[in-house]
Order: structure tokens, then sequence, then C-alpha cells
């Protein structure tokens, strides 16, 4: 009996043992589970460098930074609070930027910081991540703040952005998965307010329409916005003068922007806006334009481009962009192009009575198919041309124009004028006997002096002016659906040719009303509908497909007159 008792009570013990055993064992991971509690960090108190405090704490840990200055390039990978006591200074050496959020540090506050350096763009903050607050920081060089996407879907949004002193602006951009369209709420997510670049603000416009932005204006950035006035805007020194992301509908006139070490006006994504009498000088680039359609480019003056890369140019269409008309522009001293139209997807712009003189390149096209060039003027650049990848363009005017040269009169499609053209005019109608070499492609109507020399006369124009100011350019399937009509049928009648010689003449003035007023644009597409319709019908339709659509005209018209005369016959008015 006894042995049986010392026996239970040794395997008691030992249970209690094991059990205790187990508990100390598993201590470590209970008391892992219990998160700690934000920290305040002080540099240089805990940490000398902010860079070391920044590795060593955690998501939700506050760094304050004491008064002085920290020759450092700060990368944040996690959620904190970084804050200046004093103003210290971030001095970003010869790196371009001073701090960076990496796509892992949403939630963020940064603010009180004098931001400078001596990189090549100064010094800047690079954000790449969420939710962020920017507050209260100088910086003195750079960009000033990028809120970029990284091509991987990944990208800045709901940042809020206020009271600071940029030096050269915020920029804008993003990319999307794999090169789709990025999410508009990159560009348009944000709330940017009180920030000012060189001492003038910053305006800052998302998701609105109908706004006339005030011409005190140091940077201009717009995004998910239809109907925006910018004019009469002075902006030296911005990285980019006036951005449009995701814009419609709106002009851009007789801005003046200097030394953009990005782009004077630049587009991404935006359609059917009207760019006229700006002024870019010594910058990057002029104009630039990202997957952005129907856009008209007139009468602006862009000089001076600072960087010999073909790539950039005074105007550039960079990539993906469609129908766009670049008219009676000047592009001049540009170490890079003149005209640029860069990588795949640039197709159907029209480029058309330009002066394009002393560039690196007069226009240089890589990848691109159907864009249509004439009438330009390429003087004294280094290389007048350049084609890449055997690209196919239309060199001359879509169609046979009247015009008079030395006093005569001709009818010809009319082509660009080379300075390096050594061919012979035999004829005396001032277009060359053979073609202008380019590449892979000819110009088979080559001028043998400037456009001025060529007064173009009457006759079909190869624009129909009030439904290209309508659609913003004349490579709109709907504007050459009216033009083939008129072609057709229109001019082929005496009374048909009479009422366009009569539009043309009337018309010129209603569409530049149009295009000054850019709310008008959807209200004239509107009432052009059913021309289109027709236009389409008649030009792209069988004989017997015409007859079948009179009938079902004709009886759609039988149908509301007699529904009109009911209707009259029950209103009182007229019993």
């Amino acid at each position: 009996m006894k042995k049986s008792k010392l026996a239970g009570r040794v395997i008691a013990a030992a249970v209690i043992l094991a059990f205790i055993g187990t508990m100390i064992n598993g201590m470590p991971t209970l008391v892992g589970k219990v998160e700690a509690s934000p920290v305040t960090i002080y540099v240089p108190d805990d940490y000398s460098t902010i860079q070391a405090a920044v590795d060593a704490c955690s998501s939700g840990d506050t760094i304050i930074v004491r008064h002085g200055t920290y020759t450092e390039n700060v990368v944040v990978d996690k959620s904190i609070t970084l804050s200046g006591e004093g103003t210290p200074t971030i001095d970003g050496g010869n790196t371009d930027f001073g701090i960076r959020l990496l796509p892992t540090a949403n939630n963020c506050t940064i603010e009180g910081f004098i931001l400078t350096g001596n990189g090549e763009r100064g010094c800047w903050i690079d954000m790449y991540s969420d939710y962020n607050t920017i507050q209260n920081n100088v910086c003195s060089g750079g960009i000033g703040l990028s809120l970029t996407a990284n091509g991987h879907g990944a990208g800045s949004m709901q940042s809020l952005i206020i009271g600071n002193e940029f030096g050269r602006g915020v920029f804008l951009f993003g990319e999307g998965e794999e090169g789709a369209e990025p999410p508009v709420e990159l560009f348009s997510s944000h709330t940017i307010e009180n920030n000012t670049i060189n001492g003038k603000p910053i305006y800052y416009y998302s998701n609105t329409e109908g706004i006339t932005v005030p011409q005190d204006a140091g940077q201009v950035l717009a995004a998910n916005c239809s109907n925006i006035v910018v004019e009469g805007m002075e902006c030296p020194g911005a990285t980019v003068g006036i951005e449009l992301a995701y814009v419609t509908d709106s002009i851009i006139s007789e801005n003046n922007c200097l030394n953009c070490d990005g782009a004077g006006v630049a587009l991404f994504f935006s359609s059917n806006n009207t760019l006229i009498s700006n002024e870019v000088e010594s910058s990057v680039n002029g104009i630039y334009l990202m997957f952005s359609d129907n856009n008209i480019l007139e009468g602006n003056v862009v000089t001076g481009g600072t960087v010999e890369d073909n790539q950039c140019g005074g105007i550039c269409l960079f990539a993906a962009n469609t129908g766009n008309v670049i008219m009676d522009n000047t592009s001049s001293d540009n170490k890079g192009c003149g005209v640029c139209i860069r990588w795949m997807g640039n197709s159907n712009n029209v480029v058309v009575a330009n002066t394009i003189r002393n560039n690196e390149w007069g226009i240089y096209l890589g990848c691109q198919d159907t864009n249509t060039i004439y009438l330009n003027d390429f003087v004294d650049n280094a290389s007048n041309v350049y084609c890449y990848y055997n690209s196919t363009n239309i060199w001359h005017s879509p169609e046979e124009i009247t015009y008079t040269y030395d006093g005569d009169t001709y009818t010809s499609f009319l082509g660009n004028y080379w300075d390096d053209y050594a061919g012979s005019d035999a004829d005396g109608d001032g277009i060359g006997e053979t073609p202008y070499p380019i590449d892979s492609d000819a110009d088979n109507h080559p001028l043998v002096e400037p456009s001025e020399n060529y007064v173009i006369g009457e006759g079909p124009s190869p624009f129909c002016f009030i439904a290209t100011a309508a659609y913003g350019t004349p490579m709109a399937g709907e504007v050459q659906t009216l033009r083939d009509f008129r072609d057709e049928y229109l001019i082929t009648t005496p009374l048909g040719h009479a009422f366009v010689n009569l539009y043309y003449k009337l018309s010129p003035p209603i569409a530049e009303f149009i295009t000054d007023h850019p709310s008008l644009k959807p209200v004239v597409r509107d009432g052009l509908l059913p021309a289109v319709v027709v236009s389409t019908l008649v030009v792209n339709s069988t004989p017997a497909e015409k007859a079948v659509a009179l009938v079902v005209l004709l009886l759609v018209s039988v149908a509301i007159a007699i529904w009109a005369i009911r209707r009259r016959g029950r209103d009182p008015e007229y019993n």
C-alpha cells in the first residue's frame, strides 16, 4: 500500500514538473505575442544618424531629429513619424534624393526639415507609398516632391502635402502594372495645399471642372479634370510648369515656362485639350505628351532645350499618343530634337506648318507609322530627320492643295521644306522633281523653298474646321467621315461646292470660338452626331444598304409627322 502511494506521488510530481517545463519553454512565444508600445527615438542622442535610427525603429515609432546638419540619404521602409526639431538640415550630397519612402512605408509623416544638396537635380523627397503626410518642409533644390508609381501596381495615393516650400515643385507620375494604364487615383487622390515654389503658389486641382487658374501660379497640377483654363502664367524653375493628367477639354494658353528640368507643359492620359501660344525656354522638354490623344498644339514657341538626347525635344510625343495636331509651332535651338515622336503607339498625328530650326535633330521618329508631316520648314539642324525601325509615315498633305507659287497657281500634294534638299524644280511649280530620302520613308513632294512662299488658295481644306475644333483633331474618325462625305458627294455638285466654299469662309471664327471655350466641345459634338451618322451611312454603305436606310428614314419621318399631327389635334390650343 505504501509503495502504491509513493508511486502515485512520483507520477504526480513528474506530471507537474513536465507542465512547468512546458510553460517555461513556451514563455518566449507568449512574450513575443505582446506588441511593443511605440517609442520615441532622438537623433543624435540615441543614434548618430537618421538612417541608423530608421533601421533600428519599428512601425509606429517616432524619430525626432534635433537641429543640425545631417549629410545622408534617408531611406524609409516602414510606417514612422520623422519630425525635425528646430528645422534640421538633411544634405543629400551628390545624390538626388534626401528622403525616399519605399512602397512599404505607408502612413508616414515627414515634417520640419530643410533638404539641400548638390546632386544633378538637387535634393528632394521621393515617395512610392500611400497615405503619407508631408508638411512644413523646405526643399531648396531638385524636384521638391516626387509622388511616383513603380510600374508594378504600387504608387503614391491619398497623400497629404501641406505647407511646404519646394524649390522645383511637385511631380506626379504613375505607371500601371506591366505597362497597363495606371489608376487615376495615383494622380487625383492627394490633398496638396498651401505649398509654394520660388515664393509662388502651387495650385493642385483634382476631380473638378470649369476652373480658371489664378495667374499668380508658380506651378499647376490638374488631375481628372475638365474645362480647365491655364492662361498667362509665369513659372520659372519648376520640374514641370503645367502638368495635366486625365484632363479633357481644357485650354492652356499664353504661359511662359522657363528652365524646367522635366517639361514646360506635360500631358499624361489627357485628351481634347488645346495648347496655344505658350513659350517654353531652356527646359529638358518643351511640351511633352504621353498616352494622350486628340490634342491641338498650335502657335507655341519652344527654344533652348538643354539635354543632348534624342528622347527629349522641343515638342515630344513620347509614347502611345494618337490623333494630335502639332501646328504652326516654332521649335529651335534645342540640343535634342525639334520634334520627337519617340516610342511605339504614336500614330495618326499631324505635324503641319511648323518651323523647326537649329536643333541637333529636326524631327526624330522611332517605331512610328501613319503620322502625317507636311508644310514644315527644316532649317539649320545638324540632322534634319531620322526615322528608326523602318517607320512608314506620310510626308505630304493628305489631299492635293491649290496653291500659288511664284505668281502661278497649281494643285498638288505639298511636302516639307528641307534646307539640304539637292533636287531640282524643272517645271517651276515649287515642288522638287525627286523625292527627299528619309531612311525607310521619303518625302515625295519636297518644297524647294520655305513654306511661306506657297500661298494656299481656295478649295477643299485638309481640315473640317468646326468638327476639328469639336473633336480636337482632324484625324478623329468622325472628322474623316465628314471629309469623305464632302469630297465624294458635296463638292461633286454645283450646289454642294458652293456650300463648301461658304462653309470655309464662315467656319474658321466659329471653330476658333469653340477652341477658346472648351466647354462647348461636347455640345458641338452632340450637335454634329446626326451629320456624322448620315455621312457614315452614305459613305460606307452599299447602294442596297443606302436604299434600305432611305426607306427607314422615310418611315421614321412619316411616323414623326403622324405623331405630331395627332398630338396637335389633341392639344386644346389648336381646337
